[in-house]
């Protein structure tokens, strides 16, 4: 395939002509080629299948929208208000944020509508006009061990889904740049104005990528600097390129104050979205899906769900992007909106917090794959050598071949923002 394509090149033909150009030479040599070169190639013309798309409560399609808008679709603890509060103030578009509040909140006293109260009168102070942030509040049933956080996730892109066109899924703490929903709006028109098709061919199906990035705790403690990063590119630029070798910036080693997010712990996590080109490009640019990969997505609806499988910590934002590419979403890199990871946790900071519990991802991942395979036309993602190396066998020790989850039997339960006693 690596020579035709080559070969085609050579000719000059047109990339996106190259496919027809091949299924006809491969029709013509069927006889003479591997078989699994042939499958290959026959597999372009053979229709892909569509993610499972997020649901109301009865099983029914969200009704579409007319709100041509972008939705921040947030999960949550109560314990990241100012977090969702930070987010509020920089993000004009709206929000549904999902909060998870655990037995062991409701035994501390947390009440939802207490929170709600609090929040919008705090928000309301600085910004009196601020609309459109919705918060629902879950808890979780008592046979379920482990925070279920893509059934968060699940319902807050269904709340998203009746509010807006397009929808993104953040993690709490992370903070979006100044004018970035302006931008993300204009690219979202031009990109993403139709609905992805769910049948026929994977044309058209578009995942547009806002980079994310971590800096040293000093830099997100101090809120001027850290307005500074979001409201200006040079300056987030600055930090990044401030070593002189290149190699160094985008390895786990390196010493810049400001790197692609969570790069010293999982350095593919993001290596895709291409850094270095985010900051000396001011026009989009495309990108290739690599395992491990997990950005933050800007998408249409009908919106893809979760795997609700993947529970706690691991693999649960790796899996939707490996679906997603083996549905053959095309993923698009946007030059003028970026998110920063503002949180500093203070047991780290103390030196204090505990190892997350990784494997519990990863003891979902080898049905998942089997999954997707099946589903989307014979689709496997290479996995890297050292997860046979270093995570297969601890996995294997703690949980044997079993999938760690919550039970299918139970269901968040929503609850009455009324306060007590009112």
């Amino acid at each position: 395939l690596s020579f035709i394509y080559s070969a085609l090149h050579r000719e000059g033909k047109a990339v996106e002509h190259a496919e027809a150009a091949l299924l006809s030479l491969l029709t013509r040599r069927k006889e003479s080629l591997p078989k699994s070169i042939l499958a290959e190639a026959i597999g372009f013309t053979t229709p892909i299948a569509y993610p499972k798309t997020v649901r109301l409560g009865n099983g029914e399609p969200v009704p579409v929208t007319k709100s041509d808008d972008i939705c921040f679709a947030i999960q949550m603890s109560p314990n990241r208000m100012e977090m969702l509060m930070m987010v509020a103030k920089q993000w004009a578009g709206p929000i549904f944020a999902v909060v998870h509040v655990s037995a062991e909140d409701l035994r501390k006293g947390v009440d939802p509508g207490r929170f709600q109260d609090n929040f919008f009168s705090l928000l309301h102070q600085t910004h009196p006009n601020r609309k459109s942030i919705h918060l629902e509040f879950y808890s979780t049933p008592e046979e379920w061990s482990w925070y279920p956080v893509n059934n968060l996730r699940n319902l807050a892109l269904t709340g998203c889904a009746k509010l807006s066109t397009w929808a993104m899924t953040v993690d709490v703490d992370f903070v979006p740049s100044s004018g970035a929903h302006a931008a993300m709006l204009a690219h979202a028109k031009e990109l993403l104005s139709s609905p992805p098709p769910e049948d026929g061919r994977d044309s058209g199906r578009r995942a547009l990528v806002v980079p994310a990035f971590e800096a040293l705790d000093e830099v997100v403690t101090d809120r001027r600097r850290l307005q500074g990063l979001l409201g200006d590119k040079t300056k987030l630029a600055d930090l990044y390129m401030s070593e002189p070798n290149w190699r160094w910036r985008v390895s786990k080693h390196t010493s810049a104050q400001l790197w692609p997010f969570d790069l010293k712990r999982s350095p593919t996590g993001h290596r895709a979205s291409q850094s270095e080109t985010f900051f000396k490009s001011d026009k989009r640019y495309s990108v290739k899906y690599r395992w491990g990969w997990e950005p933050y997505l800007l998408l249409r609806a009908p919106f893809p769900e979760y795997d609700e499988s993947f529970v706690q910590y691991g693999m649960n934002k790796v899996e939707y992007t490996y679906e997603l590419a083996a549905a053959r979403f095309e993923f698009i890199v946007i030059p003028d909106a970026w998110l920063i990871h503002a949180h500093v946790d203070p047991e780290k900071k103390k030196g204090t917090s505990k190892p997350k519990p990784f494997q519990v991802g990863w003891s979902c991942w080898a049905p998942f794959a089997e999954r997707v395979y099946d589903t989307y036309g014979g689709y496997r993602g290479a996995t890297p050598c050292w997860a046979a190396k270093y995570v297969y066998p601890d996995v294997e020790n703690l949980y044997a071949d079993k999938c760690i989850t919550n039970p299918s039997n139970g269901k968040l339960k929503r609850l009455s923002r009324r306060r007590k006693g009112t």
